[in-house]
């Protein structure tokens, strides 16, 4: 009787693991859900239903981040006069994944097989040649993500939106 109860117990789970995994929304080159590159503050605090918070204590009006706090663990929105330009996810485990699978801790394998030959590779600026900042950019839309790979080449860093993804010191 037990190993019934067991079985229809993991069934359950195993039914209900797509649909919570489906409820993180995937970062994109447009943005993160229903927050956009290119939106004000208060759109997309409307849009996550959550208060976007700056993260220093005086921010620069001309180039700050906010966070979400629990409703998007681990990711930082660039503000650059008032509208998103970049939204960044620098800390994990996260369940947090770009429109192609990827997430922190993935490897640089798997980011250039996602983007094949239209992936840009360049030597990570701080972290040596072993590094790297593999970015996928779409000249049309002037969009695009920028996984930033540790010495062990392992996503430690994804950053998504407009030309502001190559800034390497934060705004600068």
């Amino acid at each position: 009787m037990r190993s019934n109860s067991l079985l229809v117990a993991v069934a359950a789970l195993a039914c209900a693991l797509p649909a919570i995994a489906g409820d993180v929304p995937a970062l994109t080159a447009e943005g993160y859900g229903p927050v956009k590159i290119g939106m004000r503050v208060d759109q997309a605090s409307k849009a996550l239903a959550a208060s976007l918070r700056s993260e220093e204590d005086s921010p620069d009006p001309e180039c700050h981040h906010v966070s979400a706090g629990e409703v998007a663990p681990g990711l930082a929105f660039m503000v650059q006069n008032g509208r998103i330009v970049r939204i960044s996810l620098y800390s994990g485990p996260s369940a947090i994944h770009t429109d192609r699978g990827i997430g922190l801790g993935d490897s640089m394998q798997k980011v250039k097989q996602a983007y094949g030959a239209g992936l840009i590779d360049e030597s990570h600026e701080y972290l040596g040649p072993a590094a790297r900042y593999l970015t996928w950019w779409n000249e049309k839309t002037q969009r695009g993500i920028r996984y930033e790979t540790d010495e062990d080449g392992v996503v430690d860093t994804l950053h998504a939106g407009d030309k502001a993804i190559f800034l390497v010191e934060g705004c600068y």
